[in-house]
């Protein structure tokens, strides 16, 4: 079923067969140059890769990267005194195709062949040069350190002063805030207390006029009173009067003598008036 359906193409053309064959000695030439590097032995070190790459793995492996630097260029001093010496030919430790990845402002150390043969005391380093040239370049790392040290320092300084300055700034603001929300509380409570005692004056002037009306009302009501009372004595009196003046004139009408008649007017449960004639 396979065999029917999936078929290999039996013949391949030339463009096919050249790009294989460059694709496999490509690969076979990557796995021999593997093979033959003498200076691609790996190390297991903190901060470095391969030996002769010279990548930090972390930026601030400085320690690391001065050791091997100066361990690689040891080397490198000894197999030239030695080649010198022996009047051979110097073989570079570093491969021409694979440059050294230096630290920074440091020049790559490239090791020539010497074009002639020169004097030996041209070509090798005394002692005290080599030493004073290590000295000079532990004062070179120590002062990249200290400038890197210091600029750190001051970016840290110069970040705090700005976050201090920004929450300063943040605090002032708040306390601006604060105080304009506080005056404005403060002057809205103002103007309720003044609507308030408005409105209380204003019921207040409202309750005196009521009491000062009822009070007319109450003194009206009074007065009308009195003033009925003393309608009603008057018509009282007025009623004995005529009363009076009645029985005198039938009194008179009848013969009778006023000295033998006593005449006087009671208030009967005080609403009806009576009147009594007594004779002798």
């Amino acid at each position: 079923m396979i065999k029917d359906t999936v078929r290999l193409p039996e013949n391949m053309d030339t463009g096919s067969i050249l790009v294989l064959s460059i694709l496999g000695g490509g690969f076979i030439l990557g796995v021999w140059f593997i093979l033959i590097r003498r200076d691609a032995a790996l190390e297991v070190r903190q901060g470095m890769v391969a030996d002769g790459l010279r990548a930090p793995v972390q930026s601030s492996s400085f320690s690391s990267a001065r050791s091997e630097f100066e361990r690689k260029l040891m080397m490198i001093e000894s197999e030239r005194r030695r080649r010198n010496l022996s009047g051979g030919v110097s073989v570079s430790l570093i491969p021409q195709e694979q440059q050294p990845i230096e630290p920074v402002q440091e020049e790559p150390f490239w090791e020539e062949p010497p074009a002639e043969e020169e004097p030996e005391e041209e070509h090798e380093e005394t002692e005290e040069e080599m030493l004073e040239r290590r000295r000079q370049r532990d004062e070179e790392w120590a002062r990249r350190e200290e400038e890197e040290e210091r600029r750190r320092r001051e970016e840290e300084e110069a970040a705090m002063a700005e976050q201090q300055e920004r929450l300063k700034k943040e605090q002032e603001e708040q306390a601006e805030r604060d105080r304009i929300e506080a005056e404005k509380a403060a002057e809205e409570a103002r103007a309720n207390a003044e609507r308030d005692a408005a409105a209380q004056a204003e019921r207040d002037a409202e309750e005196a006029a009521r009491q000062a009306e009822l009070a007319a009302a109450e003194e009206q009501r009074l007065a009308e009173i009195r003033a009925a009372q003393e309608k009603d004595a008057l018509e009282r009196r007025q009623a004995a009067s005529r009363a009076l003046e009645e029985l005198r004139a039938r009194l008179e009408r009848e013969g009778a003598r006023s000295s033998d008649v006593q005449v006087s007017l009671m208030w009967n449960n005080y609403n009806d008036l009576d009147l009594h004639v007594v004779c002798p």
